[in-house]
């Protein structure tokens, strides 16, 4: 087997730019609850892909939203939402389990944001999403958890790859 080619600097540099510029392109949303510290979380992980050296087009659901965050609205975020799934390639979930004196309804949003990504997926409107769900341990586990409907087989879900699938009835498998 032939050794591969030396790259001039040149084209070292040419490549390093076509990927920085594929990176920059590929819009990247990142989903979970906007619950009090949850919220400064995401935007902890979505300031690091931005950062230069990962240099990534991620973003939030507020960052396509023009209204202040004072003058928001139930609907207003359902609707900054639906366009940050629409205008988004990639699809970080952040799913952390609920700690004492949050509400029950911690999850909601972003479980709502992963179903639509699997109806839009399912209808044909999006395709080959990549997506990665981080979730606390024991979230997955049914009955009960926050994704019980989901780990128990109900769904049309599941990760393969990396990648949202459809199928039949199948079962979202996920890696912590």
């Amino acid at each position: 087997m032939d050794p591969p080619p030396v790259l001039s600097p040149h084209e070292v540099a040419y490549r390093l730019a076509r990927v920085a510029a594929v990176k920059e392109q590929t819009p990247i949303a990142i989903y979970g609850s906007f619950y009090r510290e949850r919220k400064q979380d995401l935007l902890l992980l979505r300031d690091y892909l931005r950062d230069p050296s990962p240099g990534y087009s991620a973003r939030i659901s507020e960052d396509l939203d023009t209204v202040t965050p004072g003058q928001r609205s139930p609907v207003r975020d359902r609707e900054a939402s639906e366009l940050l799934i629409r205008k988004s390639d990639i699809h970080i979930f952040v799913m952390p389990r609920r700690r004492e004196g949050e509400p029950d309804t911690l999850l909601q949003s972003v479980s709502m944001e992963l179903e639509r990504l699997n109806t839009l997926i399912e209808c044909g409107a999006k395709r080959d999403q990549q997506v990665a769900v981080f979730s606390s341990a024991g979230l997955w586990r049914p009955p009960g958890g926050a994704l019980g409907r989901y780990a128990g087989g109900s769904s049309s879900v599941r990760m393969r790859s990396g990648r949202l699938a459809s199928s039949g009835r199948s079962r979202i498998s996920s890696q912590r």
